[in-house]
């Protein structure tokens, strides 16, 4: 190859910093007098070591280079970037690395713009890890993705030593048993410190997240238990993603599958009882499965949409004089208007879709389906709305207008601001990081408060303090109202448990403000008290307090317990319950609490006051671990080769619950 050829395809190779090729600034100064050239040039290195050749470290123009011919040739070059400071850019080490400055997460340098053909560079190397291993594009949202690449940003200085990827990286063998050694730890600890540590428990909740298969021989289901320990710190701890044959895929395997796995964990035995937190899944509700042995307690999320799933069900009727049977919105002749516009949504999304409009605009347009919530159903209409201007102009421009000139604006945006407060309800509700049981109680009163006509214009006050007069009711917001106020009222009821976790919400103990029923709140106070008589009486709970109670007369008043009982006896159970509760109930908030408002954090509250309450402080850990929903991971199990199980082969079952144990309980893992 001749050299003219070798010096153009090393600064090619530069220019796409491929590695190939890489620079480092020149050590062979035997002079006392350093030429002026090596501010603006740097030695080429290939994987066998420095190369005759330099390189201008600002537009990597490549010369030869021996120490016999000197540096008069780099001296007379006229760079094209002759602009920038010398002095800055010899401070610039190399093509491949951005400093030799050390930064460290905690004091990162000033954010400077990438070069676009850096940009360019990192496009083309994701898209070709994506298409050669079979990764979904969704990979480069990661958490853990990108905070492995913000490590690297952050240890920038390896580069100087020339290091390709494979000196940096651990092998996928050396990944997989690391994740497998550190899941057996795992199982080991909650195996020995699980039962100890839920010792004084009233209850434990369990979620169960079931992967049907899809033509496959297994499928498999997640086990995840909800606590809060005695620092009052919420815990979502997975405990195994077990594979499930066929022959045990119905109700009364289900329940022998869950049992196993709870007598592993040393959990069957410990006279605790368990909840299980689930939508409508026959394999979960039958009676000759779990439930024939377990508390089962309904998910809150589930119950919202059921009132989606509900409003928009259809049903076959017949066409009169056309012999024919037609499948139409259960209430369209109620609001026919709503109806008709959310089918335009759907066919205006069908044709941009096809025609790859929503590419051009960048719109990620998805249809409801029935298993959508609230959410997607928000994001999507929300969508349709915000760029309906951009999506008029776009398809005029097409000659298509027709397309979305039908649908209603209007109603559009009526709807979505409808629908808004039900998407807000769904992502608290579905907060893994917060207790959730106590806000059910909140979000269904304030959902029905939300479907109650306003007949009158009034002024909102804005995030930025200016006021926005808000409309009256349409008649379709009227009448799409009192559709979505009846399904809830009918397929949403309030469980005892749940009524309960709002009464140990400090701002919330007033059931009768959430229009809640008497006999409701009466049939959660009684639950409230045997919850905690079953504390006084359990081992390990509150007994110490009864005992030190022995001999007290009435009328005493402790930091605990407000005796005013006639009896002699204070040790009667009954009584400390009432008075105990008793004193939770009637002590005011402060006002610094009441500031905090909606912020306030519920476990710190407990935490602070597990002294002035200590029994009740244990059935408020007990009782707000349970969690409002039954979905308790975002794991996606079809990502990790199911039921596609030919796309990853590498992963099998072992491997998937190692991953979801380790993943699930990183403060375990060593």
């Amino acid at each position: 190859m001749e050299m003219e050829e070798i010096k153009s395809k090393i600064e090619l190779e530069l220019k796409k910093r491929s590695g190939v090729y890489w620079l480092r600034e020149s050590t062979n100064r035997v002079k006392s007098r350093v030429s002026e050239a090596w501010k603006r040039f740097a030695v080429i290195y290939d994987e066998n070591g420095a190369l005759d050749y330099v390189a201008c470290k600002m537009c990597y123009q490549v010369y030869c280079y021996r120490t016999s011919t000197g540096t008069s040739a780099l001296i007379k070059h006229n760079c094209q970037e002759q602009g920038r400071s010398l002095e800055t850019n010899s401070n610039t080490t190399t093509a491949t690395m951005a400093s030799t400055s050390t930064s460290t997460p905690a004091t990162r340098p000033v954010k400077s713009t990438i070069p676009r053909d850096v940009k360019k560079n990192i496009m083309t190397a994701l898209i070709e890890m994506c298409c050669q291993d079979l990764h979904p594009f969704s990979i480069v949202n990661g958490d853990g993705f990108r905070r492995f690449c913000q490590v690297l940003i952050d240890n920038q200085t390896w580069t100087k030593y020339g290091l390709f990827v494979k000196d940096i990286l651990p092998n996928s063998v050396a990944l997989e048993q690391i994740v497998n050694s550190q899941a057996e730890e795992i199982r080991n600890h909650l195996a020995t410190n699980l039962c100890r540590n839920l010792i004084d428990y009233t209850v434990i909740a369990f979620t169960i997240d079931l992967w049907p298969s899809s033509g496959q021989n297994e499928s498999m289901m997640c086990i995840t238990l909800h606590y809060i320990d005695k620092n009052f710190k919420l815990f979502n701890r997975a405990l195994s993603a077990k594979n499930v044959s066929n022959d045990n895929w119905n109700p009364k395997g289900i329940k022998n599958e869950f049992t196993s796995i709870l007598t592993s964990y040393r959990l069957a035995d410990t006279g605790i009882s368990p909840f299980i937190i689930t939508d409508c899944n026959p394999l979960l509700t039958d009676e000759n499965g779990l439930l024939s042995i377990f508390q089962h307690l309904p998910c809150a999320c589930h119950k919202i949409v059921i009132i989606m799933l509900k409003l928009f069900e259809r049903q076959v009727v017949a066409v009169e004089d056309a012999g024919i049977r037609q499948s139409i919105y259960k209430y369209y002749d109620d609001i026919p208007t709503l109806f008709d516009t959310v089918d335009q949504c759907y066919q205006l999304t069908t044709y941009c879709t096809k025609h790859g409009i929503a590419d051009q605009l960048g719109l990620s347009l998805k249809i409801p389906t029935e298993h959508s919530d609230w959410v997607s159903l928000y994001e999507y209409f929300s969508s349709i709305e915000q760029n309906y201007d951009a999506l008029t102009e776009l398809l005029a421009q097409l000659e298509v207008a027709h397309v979305i000139e039908k649908l209603n604006r209007q109603v559009l945006q009526e709807f979505t601001n409808f629908i808004q407060l039900f998407q807000q309800a769904t992502l608290q509700l579905k907060d893994p990081k917060q207790p959730t049981i106590h806000l059910v109680t909140i979000w269904r009163f304030r959902l029905l408060k939300h479907c109650r006509h306003v007949l009158e214009e009034y002024n909102v006050e804005q995030e930025d303090g200016s006021n926005a007069v808000m409309p009256k009711d349409s008649l379709l917001l009227k009448s799409l109202k009192n559709i979505v106020q009846e399904l809830l009222l009918d397929h949403w009821s309030l469980d005892n448990y749940q009524l309960v976790a709002t009464i140990l919400d400090p701002r919330q103990k007033n059931l009768s403000r959430l229009e809640v029923s008497t006999i409701q709140s009466g049939s959660a106070n009684m639950l409230l008290q045997d919850l905690y008589l079953y504390q006084v009486k359990s081992p390990g709970g509150g007994n110490e307090h009864a005992q030190n109670r022995k001999g007290t007369r009435d009328r005493e008043i402790d930091n605990f317990f407000v005796f005013s009982s006639d009896s002699d006896d204070a040790r009667d159970e009954g009584k400390i319950s009432i008075t105990e509760i008793q004193l939770y109930m009637e002590t005011r908030l402060t006002k610094e609490v009441r500031s905090q408002g909606k912020n306030l954090d519920i476990l710190k509250w407990w935490h602070e006051h597990r002294n002035r309450y200590p029994v009740l402080s244990r059935v408020a850990r007990s009782v707000l671990a349970i969690p409002a929903y039954c979905t308790a991971t975002d794991f996606k199990y079809a990502q990790l080769g199911h039921p596609s199980r030919q796309r990853f082969p590498h992963f099998n079952p072992q491997t998937i619950n190692n991953m979801l144990l380790v993943r699930s309980n990183k403060d375990l893992a060593m």
